[in-house]
Parts: structure tokens; sequence; C-alpha cells
């Protein structure tokens, strides 16, 4: 809606032509947020390379059967 400030403007104004400058200057105030909606960039996700983990093969050591004499 429109502020009281601006009415008041609208009220003490002592031409016509005032008050239709006064018209066009508030309408265009409320013209504008219209005019350039808020454009978000596209966030594109990082892509990034998977890094696999490198696999060793596990080392078991050898089991020896133990000799008792």
């Amino acid at each position: 809606g429109v502020s009281d400030y601006y009415k008041k403007l609208v009220n003490s104004a002592k031409t016509v032509e005032g008050v239709a400058a006064l018209k066009d200057l508030i309408l265009n105030s409320l013209v504008k947020p219209e005019v350039k909606p808020e454009v978000k960039p596209e966030v594109k996700p990082e892509v990034k390379p998977e890094v696999k983990p490198e696999v060793k093969p596990e080392v078991k050591p050898e089991v020896k059967p133990e000799v008792k004499p």
C-alpha cells in the first residue's frame, strides 16, 4: 500500500500538476520491484571426481604349523 508519507504529500500538493507528478512518482516506485525480479544465479554442484580409496591387498602372515619334537 501507499504509506502515510505519500498521502500527506498528495494532500498538501498545491496544483493538479503537483498531484499528478507525485502520483507518477509513487506508481513508478511501486512498479520497479516487479520489473526486476530477483535473479538467482543457478548453483551448479561442483563435480568432484570420485576418489576411490586404494585397495591394498591384505597381507596375511603365513601361519606355519609349529613342529613339536
